[in-house]
């Protein structure tokens, strides 16, 4: 599931974790990137449902575009995944929609952290 804070101070990650990739007809398979506010994000999704429900309302309005669900089972594939993302991505958006009302917004940098065990809240302030 996302990166949630607790009252630790950690940022802790559920799996499995959802993307919503591209298809090409020779079998390949990429990333999709979407821009919010002018910055390049990576959808994710805690839900296989809620990645499902992307993937029709993208294939809706561009039925030209073949669309599949990928699941992360662990640290080791989500990470894979992330280091696959061009340097411009910093951030993941987490279970968006095509009009979101609101967007939950993890750094790519922060969740490669928590995913490689490194991730330690510093605190804020002097």
């Amino acid at each position: 599931m996302k990166p949630e804070v607790g009252e630790s101070g950690e940022l802790s990650l559920r799996y499995p974790v959802f993307a919503v990739l591209s298809a090409e007809p020779n079998g390949e398979t990429n990333l999709i990137v979407v821009e919010v506010e002018g910055k390049d994000c990576l959808p994710l999704f805690r839900t296989g449902e809620l990645a499902e429900h992307y993937q029709e309302q993208v294939q809706n309005t561009d039925p030209q575009s073949p669309l599949v669900v990928h699941e992360c089972c662990d640290n080791e594939e989500l990470e894979h995944l992330l280091l696959q993302l061009p340097a411009s991505v910093a951030d993941v958006i987490w279970d968006a929609t095509l009009q979101p009302r609101v967007l939950r917004v993890t750094s790519v940098h922060d969740l490669l952290d928590v995913i490689r065990g490194d991730y330690h809240r510093k605190p804020k302030g002097p």
